[in-house]
Formats: C-alpha cells, sequence, structure tokens
C-alpha cells in the first residue's frame, strides 16, 4: 500500500483582483509490481496581479477650436486666446480660432479689451467650443483710453513705444494762455517755460527729447486733428479734447526730420450723436506781485543824498517808478459757448470763444475773438447694402 499526498492550486480573477485556491488531495493505491516510496509535491504558484492599462489621452498635441461671441451674440475679432502652457492666438474675422492643447483639463483663457476675461477647460475636442464674453463690471468702452500715436489710434494697452496722454480730466484746472499751459507738470521730460513772463502776447518755450540741435529749433512738431505744422496758440483750451506726446524716434519715422525733437499731437472736440447740447465755460484770473526788488523809496534815497552817501541832486519828487510799471487793475477773463450734436451719419459742433488777456506789466495785453466749427459727415454709409 503507497500513500501518495498530491498538493493541487487552482488561480483565478473575481472583481478586478487575485484569488488562490489550494487543495489537498490524499490518493491511495496499491501497487504489486513496483514500489515507490518518493513523496511527490507539487509546489504551490505565487498569483500575479493583473495590471490595469493606463489611460490614454486623447487630447495630447490636438487642436482646439471654437468661436468667441460678444453679449448680443455677434462674433469678436481680435480677443486673445492663452492656453495654461503659455501658447496664444487670436481669433479672426469671424470670431475663430484654433490652438493647439496637451490635455482635456489645460485651461484656455479668453481676454478683449473692454470685456471680463473668462478661463475654460480646453475639453476633448469632439465639438467646437463656444466662448461668450460679457463686458466687464464698472468698466465700459468709454473707459478704454484711447492714444494717438500719429499713425492711428490705439488702447493704451497696446502702446509700446514712449507715448504719454493727457485727456480733459488730467489738464490744468486754471486759465491757460496757451493749450500748453494745460499739460504743464503733466508728462515727464516736457519742460515747458515761459520766456516772456505774464506777457501774454508771448509763446511758450518746449524742450521735449533735451538739447537736439545747436542752430535749428529745439522745439517739437505740432500736429492738430492730422494736420503737421499747426499753431497751437489759435487754440482755445475748451476746444482741445486730448494732447498726446511722442517721445521716442517713432515721430521722425512718421514725419521725418522735422520731429526730431518730437512730436505733440492734439486732438480737438468733435460732435456726438444725440440731441443739441450747448455748454457754456469761463474763468476769471488776476495776478499779484510776488516778489518786489528792494530799491531805495524815495525818503530814503533823499535822506542818502542829504547824508553825502550819494552825489545826486534832490529834485523833490516822490515817484515811485517801478510801480508805475506794474498794472494792478490786470483782470483776465475767457468765454466759451458751445453747440454740439448730430446723428449716426453727421456729426457737428460749433464754439464761439472770447477773451480778454491782461498781463501783469502795463500795455501788455492780448483781446480775440474766435469761432470754430467741426463737421464730420460719413457721406457713403447711407450706400453700403448688407450682405
Amino acid at each position: 500500500m503507497i500513500c501518495t499526498l498530491s498538493l493541487r492550486s487552482y488561480a483565478g480573477a473575481s472583481g478586478g483582483s487575485a484569488f488562490v485556491t489550494l487543495k489537498h488531495s490524499y490518493y491511495f493505491q496499491q501497487d504489486t509490481t513496483k514500489k515507490d516510496t518518493t513523496k511527490k509535491v507539487v509546489p504551490a504558484t505565487t498569483p500575479q496581479p493583473v495590471a490595469t492599462p493606463a489611460p490614454q489621452d486623447t487630447t495630447k498635441g490636438k487642436v482646439i477650436t471654437g468661436i468667441v461671441v460678444d453679449e448680443k451674440s455677434l462674433p469678436l475679432p481680435g480677443v486673445g486666446v492663452k492656453t495654461a502652457s503659455n501658447k496664444t492666438t487670436v481669433t479672426d474675422g469671424a470670431g475663430k480660432f484654433a490652438i493647439a492643447t496637451t490635455s482635456a483639463t489645460e485651461q484656455l483663457t479668453f481676454s478683449y479689451v473692454g470685456y471680463a476675461p473668462i478661463t475654460r477647460a480646453a475639453g476633448a475636442g469632439t465639438a467646437p467650443l463656444s466662448i461668450r464674453l460679457a463686458p466687464a463690471e464698472g468698466e465700459t468702452l468709454q473707459d478704454v483710453q484711447i492714444v494717438a500715436v500719429g499713425y492711428g489710434n490705439l488702447s493704451a494697452k497696446e502702446v509700446t513705444s514712449a507715448v504719454a496722454h493727457v485727456g480733459t480730466e488730467d489738464f490744468r484746472q486754471s486759465g491757460a494762455r496757451s493749450p500748453l499751459d494745460l499739460i504743464q507738470g503733466k508728462v515727464a521730460g516736457l519742460q515747458i517755460s515761459r520766456p516772456g513772463g505774464s506777457n501774454p502776447n508771448s509763446t511758450v518755450s518746449v524742450q521735449l527729447r533735451g538739447a537736439v540741435t545747436t542752430q535749428g529749433s529745439g522745439a517739437p512738431l505740432y500736429v492738430i486733428d492730422g494736420i503737421p505744422g499747426g499753431n497751437p496758440d489759435l487754440l482755445q483750451q475748451d476746444d482741445i479734447a486730448s494732447v498726446d506726446i511722442l517721445k521716442d524716434g517713432s515721430g521722425a519715422a512718421i514725419y521725418g526730420t522735422s520731429a526730431n525733437a518730437g512730436v505733440i499731437i492734439i486732438t480737438t472736440k468733435k460732435g456726438k450723436p444725440g440731441p443739441p447740447t450747448i455748454n457754456y465755460s469761463s474763468y476769471v484770473r488776476k495776478e499779484f506781485l510776488q516778489n518786489r526788488p528792494d530799491f531805495l523809496t524815495a525818503d530814503e534815497f533823499r535822506s542818502r543824498v542829504g547824508s553825502g552817501d550819494l552825489k545826486q541832486e534832490d529834485f523833490g519828487s516822490n515817484t515811485d517808478f517801478f510801480d508805475g510799471l506794474i498794472n494792478h487793475e490786470n483782470v483776465s477773463h475767457n468765454h466759451n459757448v458751445s453747440l454740439a450734436g448730430g446723428t449716426e451719419q453727421t456729426t457737428y459742433r460749433a464754439s464761439v470763444n472770447y477773451r480778454d488777456l491782461q498781463g501783469l506789466s502795463r500795455e501788455n495785453g492780448r483781446e480775440e475773438y474766435s469761432l470754430r466749427f467741426n463737421l464730420n459727415q460719413k457721406a457713403f454709409e447711407a450706400l453700403k447694402r448688407p450682405r
């Protein structure tokens, strides 16, 4: 009688986990021809965990497309699109875009001037994205600052050259003899002085880019409403909408060598669509003598002559010649009346100005009347047909 021990193992999978079942069996047999006392044992096999395949990234290197519209569902061209991996693009004229992403969870940021930025996940890219931008709270398109750069108008955020913009809200709130007095002390590097003192007939001296010549004029080039070579002294302060200053070489690249000393672009006020609007503004100004030169009075002069300090004859007069040069009654006033309005096709603005400027010295005065009229007509807008 031979006793044989047999050890069997079974391996399987259930519910994603491997299991092993060991079954012990005892067999008894009788061998009459051969006796074998060897004990045979079948070793149990070690179960191996089943590897679960990792999910594949289906958006890696995939191009995501879509369209960006505004609050009225109109396409927005020029919207900036940026991924988290610093890839950028802009929407075309139809508001559509295409950009490569690295994963379905990568964030896309959409930004546009005057609208609140929005962030969305790239997604699987099976369907085009539809992005709707809403105007930023507390900010309208009227709050966007527009800067004149000589070759057009750009948003202040898009200007990369040395340009300074001064609007009506930044003007000096005082009576100005010259429009340049409105921006005095408002622009870094711009030096404005008046060599003629308080004489209203004198012009201001402007230095923008330092000494650029030893013989020629160092004054910047003035551009009024797109026309180079204008005279700012002929403008009234109430007719000016903004002043832009081009400091670097971009002005010379546009206007030539006449702009070597910089460019000052003056934009006047224009009419806006709407009912007629009448505005009236005025100011009154008076000047006083602050620092009087230290001269001898008539009595002091007479005493010095009597003591022998001065060899001069006393004629008996008490005239103050310095005080006779001062205009103590100087009062300058300015009055401006404007009418503006129009329609979507035609806008107008007319202004009438009267000013009487008096200097601190006698016989330094200036009285003038001015009339300005501006008319803008979109002649061909009515002829355009919808496509």
